[in-house]
């Protein structure tokens, strides 16, 4: 049997670790483009030399931000490049992002990721549940940074062993406070992050640019993933290669690539390259299908201020959530997932801070660094607008209807929250809440929604399969029913690996 996958993000490397277990051999199909060799040289220079000796214009290269003074907050970079983002639309702020990059948007992501409550899975059909077994089975290896604590009681840890991460004294003594908070609509506790804490060629060197890229690949990376199974023969790897549309002959798929004379039948394929790229390949497959709904995960950032100073060792630290906050109240009834954090190097670049020389002025910012956290938020997608992606001709166009519930749920969630940081002297103004952009770029999916019953041309099965279209199987998020608040990467692994194993196994 000929076995295709096709994209490289989390979603295919699930796939690709289902079928090699399994003792099978697909060929994976990507774009793959990748940093340009300037950049990778930069990469490769940082990742031999311990943080402490990086140079000051290295860091300053990094980083890559220019200053910005609005509510806006710009997309995270890698290395100082941008090319990841290519094929986004910068004119509009609110596009749904899509990457051509190897690894996909797995190079730019926290590493965050939460179990989510079944109640969140709203409308997901009961055989599409994600199972903790799943999880165990394929990605056992992957380094888990976690905790026992409050957090467990609704959404359970991946495993009982895990690693740990250094967090500041106080941090920890502000989650405890936090702990005594908790109740059913609102639990706190450690970061849920895969992150290498003990192999020490890759483990976290406590550099303080997590949000710019790591140079020591510390987070997970679908992409170190596919290198390694192509070095091992695990997979045939072909790069250059974009998928436009797939056809089917009787039983086989055949698969049409951008700039390619020629097609390739296979007797399964699976397609993973996002839900935009996704969608736009199925635009252009599906005769009858002119346009499809994208959902997404809206969310804002809360700024918080201490009259009492916290300890704040940048750069030698790490600049991820140093806290994890699940909450709901009579607005939302759906959990939104909040990450609580020290300034990162992000927020010094934005005041100033991060390369500054002037002694005077930097220690007037320190003064405020040294008190001042962010909270990012993230709501369920049923609080959301909707993505609407048609074609015309040859051109594809995107429109957003937005939800008017939308900023009234965010505010609700905002006086929630700031009623609990208000009693461990923690003190937000609303003046500075950023929600002027309201969605979340990268948390978008279903556009092709599994149902138990199919009705619809976009409706497929539990098995990513679209009606009359048999072999073909959709696994990244552009299949999911909804999408909880919770931790985006770990449910599109998991739900990849569960449609994989199940359609080899019948």
């Amino acid at each position: 049997m000929r076995i295709a996958i096709i994209g490289s993000g989390l979603s295919a490397v699930s796939a690709c670790r289902v079928l090699i277990k399994n003792n099978i051999i697909p060929d994976v199909y990507d774009a793959a483009e990748d940093l340009d060799n300037q950049t990778k040289k930069f990469k490769t220079k940082l990742s031999k030399t311990n943080p402490s000796k990086w140079k000051r214009e290295d860091k300053i290269k990094m980083n890559g931000y220019s200053k910005f003074f609005g509510k806006e907050f710009p997309r995270k970079k890698f290395f100082g490049s941008d090319l990841i983002y290519k094929y986004i639309d910068k004119s509009k702020d609110n596009n749904p992002s899509m990457t051509h990059f190897i690894g996909g948007y797995s190079n730019v992501w926290s590493g965050s990721v939460l179990f989510p409550d079944k109640k969140d899975l709203i409308g997901w059909p009961k055989k599409s549940l994600p199972k903790i077994e799943t999880f165990t089975k394929y990605f056992n290896d992957i380094s888990y940074v976690s905790n026992n604590d409050n957090i467990n009681s609704i959404f359970p840890n991946l495993k009982t062993r895990f690693d740990k991460l250094n967090y500041p004294k106080q941090i920890n003594s502000l989650r405890k406070r936090l702990d005594k908070l908790n109740s059913k609509d609102f639990v706190s506790g450690n970061p849920r992050v895969f992150l290498e804490t003990r192999n020490k060629k890759n483990s976290c060197k406590y550099c303080g640019y997590c949000m710019t890229g790591c140079a020591y690949d510390s987070f997970y990376n679908s992409k170190i993933d596919f290198l390694k199974f192509n070095k091992q023969k695990n997979i045939n790897f072909f790069p250059n290669f974009i998928l436009t549309k797939v056809t089917q002959n009787n039983n086989k798929i055949r698969l049409h690539f951008k700039n390619k004379k020629s097609y390739f039948e296979y007797d399964k394929v699976f397609l993973a390259c996002g839900a935009l790229s996704t969608s736009k390949i199925m635009l252009n497959s599906l005769k009858n299908l002119k346009q499809v709904k994208l959902s997404h995960c809206p969310s804002f950032v809360m700024p918080l201020f201490s009259k009492k100073s916290f300890p704040f060792n940048w750069p030698n630290t790490n600049t991820l959530s140093q806290i994890f906050i699940e909450i709901k109240n009579f607005k939302s009834k759906n959990w939104a997932h909040a990450q609580f954090s020290q300034p990162n190097e992000i927020i010094l670049n934005k005041i100033g801070l991060l390369n500054g020389t002037n002694i005077i002025l930097n220690m007037i910012r320190t003064f405020f660094i040294k008190r001042i956290f962010t909270v990012f938020c993230t709501l369920h997608s049923k609080y959301a607008g909707k993505y609407i992606v048609s074609k015309n001709k040859k051109e594809f166009k995107i429109n957003y209807i937005k939800n008017l519930k939308t900023n009234k749920i965010i505010k609700s969630l905002y006086y929630s929250l700031n009623d609990k940081f208000k009693k461990v002297n923690l003190l937000s103004f609303k003046f500075f809440l950023n929600y002027a952009n309201n969605s979340d770029h990268y948390y978008i999916g279903c556009s092709f929604p599994m149902k138990k019953k199919r009705k619809k041309i976009t409706d497929t099965d539990v098995l990513g399969q679209i009606k009359d279209f048999n072999n073909l199987h959709i696994i990244d998020s552009s299949v999911f029913t909804s999408i909880p608040s919770t931790t985006f990467g770990l449910l599109s692994m998991i739900n990849s690996a569960r449609i994989t194993e199940t359609v080899i196994n019948n």
